[in-house]
């Protein structure tokens, strides 16, 4: 059996073990990460491409990329970065592949330098090392506009079931009722158990003349028991409002 072989048979022995019981984990990594370096996928995206650039340039042009010695251990390294990283340490395992990539092309620029009679891969890896340079720059300018503008709500959607979204999720119900607008957004955007959590919210503090109607349109979307938790959610502000004569805020219980 090939050492090609090996590694993949390894890699799939890998996925089998611990993927099922930890994905959670990982994806409560990407969400912290996202917090504050969004889009987090974007950088892990760059890394990876940048990592296949340059190791696909060292044996084309023969040098040779730090601690990857042949095209089974680069794809070793690709994948279990990946797979460890949606499984278990989210980015954790993906940044490092950063590392070769960054070294190696410092190296080889700074000896091509030297060597003038040596300079196949400069250009290349030049080309390359620009266009990284750039992606990151654009990269820095989304995260500036994803900062100033994403919301709460946003962010609870996007992460959903991690720490992160269930931290949100108790931000939500102590901020109550100047949370309205997030559990809104929720309702007119999400799918499934966060709309109707935030259905039952929106029946006890919302306006039964605005929300009513969007309740309404969340219940046409969503199937089952949270269907079921909307329409209570509606019986509960049509109650208020015959109770009360108006739509008057209830406080939150």
């Amino acid at each position: 059996m090939s050492s090609f072989s090996k590694a993949i048979i390894l890699m799939v022995v890998l996925v089998a073990l611990i993927a099922q019981k930890a994905l959670a984990c990982g994806m409560c990594a990407f969400a912290a990460f996202d917090s504050n370096l969004p889009p987090i996928y974007y950088w892990c995206a760059i890394i990876v491409i940048w990592f296949i650039a340059i190791v696909a340039l060292s044996f084309h042009f023969k040098f040779r990329v730090l601690l990857i010695t042949n095209l089974t251990i680069a794809i070793i390294a690709i994948i279990t970065g990946l797979v460890i990283g949606f499984a278990l340490l989210g980015p954790i395992s993906i940044l490092p592949l950063a590392i070769p990539p960054f070294v190696s092309t410092i190296i080889v620029l700074a000896k091509t330098r030297k060597d003038n009679n040596n300079t196949r891969e400069r250009k290349p890896l030049l080309l390359v090392s620009i266009v990284v340079v750039l992606l990151i720059a654009a990269g820095f300018v989304w995260r500036h506009q994803i900062m100033n503008t994403r919301t709460d709500a946003q962010m609870y959607l996007k992460w959903r079931g991690t720490m992160t979204g269930r931290a949100l999720q108790m931000k939500f119900r102590q901020q109550e009722p100047a949370s309205i607008n997030e559990y809104r957004y929720i309702v007119d955007h999400g799918q499934g158990y966060e709309v109707s959590d935030a259905a039952r919210r929106i029946g006890i503090i919302g306006d039964p003349k605005v929300d009513t109607p969007r309740l309404m349109n969340a219940m046409m979307r969503v199937e089952g028991v949270y269907k079921q938790a909307i329409k209570e959610a509606i019986d509960s502000l049509s109650l208020r409002e015959k109770r009360k004569g108006g739509p008057e805020h209830d406080k939150p219980k």
